[in-house]
């Protein structure tokens, strides 16, 4: 009896599970067919290009929690990037500088909370903003 009910609790953590259960087995497909994916470098180098994304989302947890809907934050993340990019690239400016670049996001987050505008409108208009170049 304690077998079928200990197989049945496993069975229900997976069905429940079934994210972590998939991201489990992919690593083990992946350790087996390749002797380089457990190397330190590699796990540096996924935690490094999953870093960007995580961010995002982690920012992305606060707006849904609020009952908000934000669709411009890829076009937010792509402008900081490309301003980044100009000002270490073109402009030699200083890389504490680029911080500055925030200021979008902040200016956007303004635009909502302080003078009561929609954020549906703030939205779009923050999308056609930066896909302007």
């Amino acid at each position: 009896m304690t077998q079928t009910r200990t197989k049945n609790q496993v069975l229900n953590w997976a069905m429940n599970n079934g994210a972590l259960v998939g991201l489990i087995a992919l690593c083990i497909a992946l350790f087996i067919a390749t002797p380089y994916f457990l190397t330190v470098a590699n796990l540096l180098n996924i935690g490094i290009q999953a870093a960007t994304v995580a961010i995002l989302a982690f920012g992305m947890t606060f707006v849904i929690v609020t009952a908000g809907i934000d669709l411009s934050v890829g076009s937010v993340a792509a402008l900081g990037a490309m301003v980044s990019a100009y000002m270490f690239a073109e402009a030699g400016l200083p890389g504490w500088l680029t911080l500055l670049i925030g200021h979008c996001a902040a200016a956007k987050a303004d635009e909502e909370a302080e003078r009561n505008v929609p954020v549906e409108v703030v939205t779009v208009t923050a999308e056609n903003v930066e896909d302007f170049q």
